[in-house]
């Protein structure tokens, strides 16, 4: 028998954000530094722009942060109505 997860929900709290946070954080740094002391984490940071060769940024790279930055927008306008 095979089982397949599809998807979760999950509902947080506003006034429970801050402990979400810190639980989060304990267990990242659990996984990084129990369970996988030796494994590099920081060759899979994607936080830098790239460029190409001529100094350019991809139009890939453009797309994709211009597309947070609306969602982002969108999002916090949501919460700012929303209360």
């Amino acid at each position: 028998m095979t089982m397949a997860m599809t998807g979760i929900r999950s509902f947080l709290y506003k006034e429970d954000f801050n402990k979400f946070i810190k639980a989060l954080g304990e267990a990242v740094d659990y996984v990084k530094t129990e369970l996988m002391p030796d494994f590099n984490f920081d060759a899979y940071n994607h936080d830098e722009v790239h460029t190409e060769h001529d100094g350019a940024e991809t139009a890939e790279t453009t797309e994709a942060t211009e597309a947070v930055a609306t969602e982002t927008e969108v999002g916090s306008r949501a919460t700012s109505i929303g209360g």
